[in-house]
């Protein structure tokens, strides 16, 4: 991992915490220094009691430029969604699935992503495939984590 793209992040006994968000988006977007447009991307994601986040989840085809997509377990909308974000503004939500989600449980977030197609899974289990038109392909570009709230816990982060 790099530096912190946006917001701070610390580490405590191999655990990666949200400490601060951007003063700007209000979000913490952390990414690896490697593009990749082929690959399995896996974390623990764990929400603290009583937390009111919207979305934490996982970055890919990040292009530097403050455009990427993003697959968010979304507290609030109680679903799993991936979402295409530019400049910090959320466009619509390309696919999702319904999801629970309860304080202090850590739930296992995969995107197998390929070329042109991203499946989503949720402690093993599928959740959604989205296929993107050769218009919507997303590219090559770093992946990563996101959240819009602090204290949000990740673990086992892989590439």
């Amino acid at each position: 991992m790099r530096l912190s793209d946006k917001g701070t992040w610390s580490t405590s006994s191999g655990v990666l915490n949200v400490d601060t968000l951007d003063g700007t988006d209000n979000e913490a977007v952390l990414l690896a220094t490697t593009p990749i447009d082929l690959a399995t991307l896996e974390a623990a994601v764990k929400f603290p009691t009583s937390s009111s986040t919207n979305r934490s989840g996982i970055v890919f085809a990040h292009d530097g430029n403050d455009v990427f997509h993003v697959v968010v377990l979304d507290r609030n909308a109680g679903k799993v969604a991936l979402h295409k974000v530019t400049s910090g503004s959320w466009g619509s939500v390309l696919a999702s699935a319904s999801q629970s989600i309860s304080d202090n449980t850590a739930y296992t977030l995969t995107l197998m992503v390929r070329p042109r197609r991203v499946d989503v899974f949720v402690d093993g289990a599928l959740s959604f495939a989205h296929d993107f038109s050769a218009f919507a392909y997303p590219g090559q570009g770093e992946s990563g984590l996101y959240s819009d709230k602090t204290s949000v816990k990740y673990d086992d982060y892989r590439v």
